[in-house]
C-alpha cells in the first residue's frame, strides 16, 4: 500500500452525536510523522465543533460574516 499512495501519516476522529457515530474527520499527510500531539489536540477541538454544528445535533454554532443557507 505504501508504494501506491503518497500518504505517510493519517489521523482520524469520529463525529459523534447522541452516542451515534455520524461521520469522521480524516486527515492525511504526504510527510511521515507530520501530525504532532498539538495537531491532534487541535483536530479534536475541530471535530467537537463539527459535531455540535451538525444539523442532527439540534445545536447551531453562530457565525458572523458567513452566508447562511436556508
Amino acid at each position: 500500500m505504501v508504494e501506491t499512495t503518497p500518504v505517510r501519516a493519517v489521523m482520524g476522529f469520529r463525529l459523534i452525536i447522541e452516542r451515534h457515530k455520524i461521520g469522521a474527520l480524516n486527515l492525511f499527510s504526504a510527510t511521515a510523522g507530520a501530525f504532532t500531539t498539538e495537531a491532534a489536540a487541535q483536530a479534536s477541538v475541530l471535530t467537537a465543533f463539527a459535531s455540535v454544528d451538525h444539523p442532527r445535533s439540534g445545536h447551531r454554532v453562530p457565525t458572523r460574516g458567513v452566508a447562511q443557507q436556508p
